[in-house]
């Protein structure tokens, strides 16, 4: 469900992925990153340039 809320912020918000990770309960930014990435298959920045560029 976090990764749910990461996911919106990203798609949705200007905030850094730094404070997103932190919004959602993520202190450790590699951490995060690592779980973000096994889940969705790419980095958030990966994921929030897919849909900027829509």
């Amino acid at each position: 469900m976090r990764l749910d809320t990461a996911a919106y912020y990203l798609r949705n918000t200007k905030l850094s992925i730094q404070k997103i990770s932190e919004e959602i309960g993520y202190q450790d930014r590699a951490f995060f990153f690592r779980i973000f990435k096994k889940y969705y298959e790419k980095t958030p920045g990966q994921y929030r340039s897919k849909f900027q560029s829509v």
